[in-house]
């Protein structure tokens, strides 16, 4: 199937299952450079070291070589981390404004299911000090990331986004022009529907976003 499909589905799971922590309070030392502030929200300063992490994500993520990228390539993938940056920052807020609260009991239920994820509570206490994290850091981004997505889904219903039989058949004919080697519909019809669900699901974050710079005090650094 063509990349875009498989990118597509792949981005907007990343962004609602943790890209909110991006990298704060993981506990390990900054260096001076990287606590520089390069955007501030609402008084909230983003750091060097965020953006150093949102750069390094969007060039695993749309598998770019960087080393062929010119100043022009590099100031627009700048751009575009920073922008989300602040956008994840903005949603942040927003969530912490919102007063959800997320019980004890849930975050103990998140955190079975990552150590189900290894073999023993040494492996799973070794990644996370590899990640430079304790448990209780761990638990506080686990709590976190649970009340953006109570948040998003509360404000913005995304549970509910449909997708009909004439938009799968529309983007499979769309795909179809450009692959040769496209499997039959049956085939990867959930996949496709996956895809327009998170595409639609990305518009409401997007517009959400927009809707929140409106009236946040933002100021870019760099």
């Amino acid at each position: 199937m063509n990349k875009k499909i498989v990118v597509g589905v792949v981005v907007l799971v990343v962004l609602l299952a943790g890209l909110f922590l991006y990298n704060k309070g993981s506990g390990a030392e900054d260096s001076s450079a990287d606590s520089v502030a390069v955007a501030r929200v609402n008084g909230e300063e983003i750091s060097r070291a965020d953006l150093n992490a949102s750069l390094a994500q969007l060039v695993a993520e749309r598998g770019i070589d960087e080393a062929t990228l010119d100043e022009a390539g590099r100031a627009e993938l700048q751009t575009l981390a920073i922008d989300g940056l602040v956008s994840l920052t903005l949603i942040r807020q927003a969530t912490v404004a919102s007063g959800v609260v997320v019980s004890d009991a849930e975050i103990d239920a998140e955190i079975a299911g990552i150590k189900g994820q290894f073999e023993s509570e040494s492996e799973y206490l070794a990644q996370v000090s590899a990640r430079g994290m304790t448990e209780p850091v761990l638990r506080s981004r686990i709590a976190s990331d649970m009340a953006v997505r109570i948040y998003l889904e509360q404000t913005l219903n995304l549970s509910s986004v449909a997708v009909s039989d004439e938009e799968v058949e529309a983007l499979y004919g769309q795909e179809a022009e450009r692959a040769e080697d496209l499997p039959p519909l049956s085939e990867i019809e959930e996949q496709i529907r996956g895809f327009i669900t998170s595409e639609k699901q990305q518009g409401l974050l997007t517009v959400h976003a927009q809707e929140l710079r409106a009236n946040a005090d933002i100021e870019i650094l760099i």
